[in-house]
């Protein structure tokens, strides 16, 4: 029982520390991205959804870290290239994608503003950018929309709504 009351507190505490993200490219503003991009995927092939956002920005420009956080994921995927995963407060993932170079190792705390990495074009990509989401992990249920897929926006937050406030 004390387990799990410990674990109650700890999910608890990762909800009410507050949290301003940083826009996770350098000297980006919110002009460096389509505010319509996320869950919309006008380029993709088939019938795809776009869980992020694509943060335009010259190759090497550095990537900064929107959150205070933990780094649970330092590697490679096929779609992002070189990806770093990072566990942020109120138990969201953010996710970077497409760098050049990865300047973190895995279990790394990491403050906002921390330099991770820097942008890049690897993986399936059109260009240089950072390709940015974010992933509850615990399913927020005021978010769920009908139609298809609608039940993923429990967990895939608008970028643009939690960097922005919009």
């Amino acid at each position: 029982m004390k387990t799990f009351l410990t674990i109650i507190l700890i999910l608890i505490l990762g909800f009410l520390i507050p949290e301003k993200l940083v826009i996770p490219v350098k000297g980006a503003t919110k002009k460096s991205w389509d505010k319509n991009d996320f869950w919309n995927c006008t380029w993709c092939k088939g019938n795809k959804i776009h869980y992020g956002i694509d943060i335009k920005g010259i190759l090497h420009t550095p990537i900064i870290s929107s959150s205070t956080g933990i780094i649970v994921f330092n590697g490679t995927l096929a779609e992002g290239g070189n990806v770093i995963i990072i566990l942020g407060l109120k138990w969201r993932l953010h996710y970077y994608a497409h760098l050049n170079l990865r300047y973190v190792s895995l279990f790394q705390f990491v403050n906002k503003g921390e330099t991770i990495g820097n942008i890049g074009m690897t993986g399936k990509t059109t260009g240089p950018h950072l390709h940015y989401n974010i992933v509850s992990v615990i399913p927020i249920f005021w978010n769920f929309k009908e139609g298809r897929l609608g039940w993923l926006r429990m967990f895939f937050l608008d970028p643009t709504v939690e960097l922005l406030g919009e």
